[in-house]
């Protein structure tokens, strides 16, 4: 049986943020769980201590928010999680929402 996976999604946090980061992807990753996280790029490499990182480059301009949505439904769908953690009220679940809506059979927290 393959293990629970659950993608972290965030647009505002850096990806080594120790709350996001050390606190719950690694302490889920223990657990048994795969995890990834949807971040913008930043300095990490792609994988740290069994935890995936999902990099999205955050466009500057007047379509920063469109972008960035875009971006991050595209690596969220595509990690195949069963669990979408969004930690962002904003975008992040708005993201959850459309994963939701358009075929992923998951669960946004």
């Amino acid at each position: 049986m393959d293990n629970l996976k659950v993608c972290m999604i965030t647009t505002r946090h850096l990806p080594g943020d120790p709350r996001i980061f050390e606190k719950e992807a690694r302490s889920l990753k223990k657990m048994g769980y795969d995890v990834d996280i949807v971040v913008p790029q930043g300095p990490m490499p792609e994988e740290d201590h069994g935890v995936f990182f999902r990099f999205f480059q955050k466009a500057p301009g007047p379509f920063r928010k469109i972008s960035t949505i875009i971006h991050t439904y595209r690596q969220s769908k595509a990690s195949r999680a069963q669990v979408y953690h969004c930690h962002e009220i904003d975008v992040s679940l708005f993201i959850g929402y459309l994963l939701k809506r358009w075929g992923r059979r998951s669960s946004p927290v």
